[in-house]
């Protein structure tokens, strides 16, 4: 009895995961970046504009490195969802052996990603995006995840 007893007063006392967090930056600024290409015709250059920066484009959550582009649809696709936002749920059940990692895209087509890899505990992440309804462009965009 007095085991049972120590066993639930330790589970009563455990603390409860922590949620886990990424605030997605609004922008990148572009400094310096080496690009290459094994293409690239002889006596041409290539050339980055410096001092740019690069826009969120979108948000998504990837089972495994984003390098691999496994992107996970979220387990709301196709709800109705509030003017000005987009708000995307993942719910995940059973192992992910490569990890599920939360992505803020930039760029005109989402190329340079900023990812945060979350804990195997992770039962489910909810993205938070406001969008320009206008124009259809992600302003900000943020992911909890408990």
């Amino acid at each position: 009895m007095k085991l049972l007893w120590a066993l639930a007063l330790g589970w009563a006392c455990t603390p409860a995961a922590a949620k886990e967090t990424l605030q997605c930056p609004d922008t990148l600024r572009v400094s310096d970046a080496v690009l290459q290409s094994p293409d690239l015709p002889a006596g041409t250059g290539i050339d980055l504009e410096r001092h740019g920066s690069l826009s969120l484009f979108s948000v998504g959550v990837y089972s495994g490195h984003p390098r691999d582009m496994a992107q996970l649809i979220p387990s709301n696709e196709g709800e109705a969802q509030p003017r000005g936002k987009l708000i995307s749920i993942w719910r995940f059940e059973g192992p992910y052996p490569y990890g599920k990692y939360l992505v803020c895209a930039y760029g005109p087509v989402g190329s340079v990603q900023v990812y945060k890899r979350v804990g195997d505990a992770v039962a489910v992440c909810t993205g938070t995006a406001k969008k320009d309804a206008a124009h259809d462009v992600v302003l900000s965009a943020s992911f909890e995840c408990e």
